[in-house]
């Protein structure tokens, strides 16, 4: 974890390597940034699930320039995190990720800030509580 918009609340675990839930705030977090530090993890060959879930699910709720190219990569990533292909094929190797993310990044024309809480389980199954709003100008 490595916004510090994201603080874990609350942990349980049945041993170190073994943990049932974990419940998360997101306090103001943009979404440039989430992208920001995303890409550089993808740069570095890593793949914070945490993050990538976040921002997948944000962009759910974040209008394209092109709705039909946007909806069609979010599709592809959504379907490689829920596979978890990125272990298992050449296609979704860090570099291919990233380059469909910054993709999307380019279909997006206004700045989002993200709010509210997520419950993240063992099985990676997560209980959503986020709000995406539009950024109001300062």
């Amino acid at each position: 974890m490595s916004l510090e918009e994201l603080i874990s609340l609350e942990r349980i675990e049945i041993s170190e390597s073994k943990r049932l839930k974990e419940t998360y705030l997101v306090y103001n977090l943009s979404l440039s940034k989430l992208f920001i530090a995303v890409l550089d993890n993808l740069q570095k060959e890593i793949i914070n699930l945490i993050d990538m879930h976040i921002l997948l699910y944000s962009l759910r709720y974040v209008p394209f320039v092109d709705e039909a190219v946007g909806l069609k990569i979010l599709e592809a990533l959504n379907d490689c995190l829920a596979d978890e292909l990125h272990e298992k094929s050449v296609q979704w190797v860090c570099m291919n990720i990233s380059n469909m993310l910054n993709k999307l990044c380019e279909l997006i024309i206004c700045e989002y800030h993200i709010e509210g809480s997520l419950v993240v389980f063992q099985d990676l199954e997560i209980d959503w509580d986020l709000c995406v709003s539009i950024s109001s100008p300062s």
